[in-house]
């Protein structure tokens, strides 16, 4: 290598030649190390160099070397302590910000103040549990990435977990009937009541958004098989088939649904990996303007006490 061959550190600073990993491996170094350098766009990139000392007969040393392009690791890995920490960051604001509004809501009462005022208040104290749905998809995003996604397992019906979480779904329904389906018996799983909940109502609440216009959605519980399946179905505009590939994909929307109610395109990704986490399978089936069906398979716990 010549001294074009220049190893930056993040920053895009020149390491000093001492500290350049192929005057290390020359030393007979055994190391690994990350370095820089700027792409032919322009762009930084990242590698990793491994050395290793290889004595020769006459009993010198030199080195192996081998260098690797990491930058799309390195990058995905800044993007996770982003994450991390953004979403860490917001909390503490976010919480501030809840207590304000009602704290002035409250004065407004008190004070009298005209009902314009107080709606423009309480509108804005609706919108913050959107914010605290994002601030936890940031965290939950973060925890899948690294491996903490942790499942507090435990017998679980089904049945009546659907019928709660359509309950609390029906204020966001905007008009929009739940047609619930279920059995006449529990359906017991192995698993965690709060995720699970969470994947429920994930799919109920992104049915109630990516589906305007429509007046039902249609949640159904059924054991074909010794399987608990859980359907969402809407009818509404449907997801193109090029897009179906990558609906449980992180940040990914459908061209369709790129609005500013939206959301961060993490809730499908989050409800695959804890479904997936639990051992089952999530699948959607869409027909553009006809609708779409989120299908969740989940084994069923046959040692579990049904009269639960």
């Amino acid at each position: 290598m010549t001294a074009a061959f220049t190893p930056q550190d993040e920053a895009g600073q020149p390491l000093p030649p001492q500290d350049w990993p192929q005057h290390r491996a020359a030393q007979g170094e055994s190391f690994t190390q990350v370095f820089t350098l700027p792409g032919e766009d322009g762009a930084r990139r990242w590698f990793e160099s491994n050395a290793q000392p290889v004595p020769d007969a006459e009993g010198a040393t030199w080195g192996v070397l081998v260098i690797r392009d990491i930058t799309d690791r390195s990058l995905r890995h800044q993007q996770e302590q982003f994450l991390a920490m953004a979403a860490h960051e917001l909390r503490t604001p976010f919480t501030a910000l809840s207590g304000r509004l009602q704290l002035l809501i409250r004065r407004l009462a008190q004070s009298g103040a005209e009902d314009r005022v107080r709606q423009e208040a309480a509108h804005a104290l609706e919108q913050a549990p959107r914010l605290e749905t994002h601030i936890h998809e940031l965290l939950d995003a973060t925890r899948v990435q690294v491996g903490h996604l942790t499942l507090n397992r435990a017998p679980l019906d089904l049945r009546s977990l659907a019928q709660e979480v359509a309950e609390l779904a029906h204020p966001l329904t905007a008009g929009k009937a739940i047609d619930v389906t279920l059995p006449d018996h529990p359906i017991m799983v192995d698993g965690d009541a709060h995720r699970l909940e969470q994947v429920l109502l994930n799919l109920l609440t992104n049915a109630i958004t990516h589906a305007p216009g429509t007046d039902r959605i249609a949640l159904r519980l059924l054991t074909p098989d010794d399987v608990a399946v859980i359907e969402v179905e809407d009818a509404g505009p449907g997801i193109a088939e090029e897009d179906l590939p990558r609906v449980f994909t992180r940040f990914f929307q459908t061209s369709s649904t790129r609005t500013a109610r939206s959301g961060l395109g993490l809730g499908l990704f989050i409800a695959q990996e804890i479904v997936t986490a639990h051992g089952g399978t999530i699948t959607a089936k869409s027909t553009v303007g006809e609708g779409t069906t989120f299908t969740a398979h989940l084994q069923l716990d046959k040692g579990a006490d049904k009269s639960r």
